[in-house]
């Protein structure tokens, strides 16, 4: 059932983004990002990645979070070997990196942190992949309903037999 808050319009749009990120990638843009954090070590280099750590890619951008601002610098001299590594291993749609410099906390063990802080992003999406799961699945059955009650240029309700 569609609920009624939503616009046929912003339906529309929803499904127009889906399919474009898809087209564009043959995959979503969260899927793009966890492969490049599970191979970021090899894409940055292994000195470079300690210190650093890719967290979100939004308009072709991909943001990574540095500890100090020296990798910060590092990540803009070494851009383009970045972004040709990241185009040749998994075709991600980057096309500029921005960096900001603060805490990396699941790397940092012994600064104080709660236990929970030091854990990978990896390991909490493993952790909560069946509840992710489930919620994929509920947007999936609510598009697919979406896409069943759109009508199509010249079919009517009699037609489709409502």
């Amino acid at each position: 059932m569609i609920p009624s808050r939503i616009s046929q319009e912003e339906i529309k749009t929803i499904i127009r983004n889906i399919t474009a990120e898809k087209k564009s990638t043959g995959k979503s843009l969260a899927a793009v990002m966890m492969e490049i954090q599970t191979q970021w070590n090899d894409i940055a280099g292994e000195t470079l990645a300690v210190h650093t750590y890719p967290y979100r890619i939004q308009s072709k951008d991909l943001y990574v979070r540095c500890d100090h601002s020296i990798f910060a610098q590092q990540i803009h001299l070494y851009h383009q070997k970045i972004i040709t590594a990241l185009k040749i291993r998994m075709d991600a749609p980057v096309e500029k990196i921005k960096t900001t410099v603060g805490i990396i906390y699941w790397k940092n063990r012994d600064m104080g942190r709660k236990e929970s802080d030091n854990i990978s992003p990896n390991q909490k999406m493993a952790d909560n992949e069946p509840q992710i799961s489930r919620e994929i699945q509920k947007k999936n059955d609510i598009i697919d309903e979406i896409l069943k009650n759109i009508e199509k240029p010249g079919e009517s309700n009699a037609q489709k037999g409502l």
